[in-house]
């Protein structure tokens, strides 16, 4: 287990890896790559984050309370359950948790303008 925020593993793969119940909290992943991971039920809360691909993984129930996702990547990934409170992200990503959380995200219809 890697814990504290002393564990600093920037620019890390851990593509394919089971980390089913990790206690990952407090470390720093910078730039780290989770391609096609198994995370459920893993602790990341207060984490650091920023720029990590999650895209493929399974985050079911995964804790990110307070992380930094800011510029991680979470394409066709699932996270029924998952706990993203007070993380901190970009605008532009929030789809890409919706629709990992089961959310269907579409676009307003255009109002039609009449002459």
């Amino acid at each position: 287990k890697a814990q504290g925020a002393s564990a600093e593993l920037r620019g890390a793969n851990f593509s394919g890896a089971d980390l089913h119940r990790a206690n990952l909290a407090g470390c720093d992943f910078t730039g780290a790559r989770f391609e096609g991971c198994r995370l459920t039920g893993a602790n990341l809360p207060l984490t650091n984050l920023q720029g990590v691909v999650f895209d493929g993984s399974n985050l079911n129930l995964t804790s990110f309370y307070g992380a930094d996702l800011r510029d991680a990547s979470l394409q066709e990934c699932s996270a029924e359950g998952t706990d993203f409170t007070d993380c901190r992200m970009y605008r532009r990503q929030a789809d890409q948790v919706l629709q990992a959380l089961g959310i269907v995200v579409e676009d307003e219809p255009i109002p039609k303008v009449e002459n």
